[in-house]
């Protein structure tokens, strides 16, 4: 973990960690409701329209009614 001018801003974390505002998580989940991880370990706002419900890495897991996961490609 690497921290700027105190311990309790970061900008690296552990690799088995993710980051968010110059913070350390174990998961995303930590930072609270409808976060996800990125591949370079960043945690992000998942953000996808008619989505009630996300995953680890943002994947959309429920729907909001009228709508359905489609898990392959047409």
């Amino acid at each position: 973990m690497e921290c700027k001018q105190s311990s309790t801003y970061c900008t690296k974390c552990k690799d088995t960690q993710f980051s968010y505002e110059g913070k350390c998580y174990q998961t995303c989940d930590e930072v609270g409701s409808g976060y996800g991880g990125t591949v370079d370990h960043q945690c992000v706002k998942c953000d996808l329209d008619n989505c009630l419900e996300y995953d680890e890495a943002c994947q959309c897991t429920k729907c909001a009614d009228g709508y359905y996961i489609i898990s392959h490609p047409v």
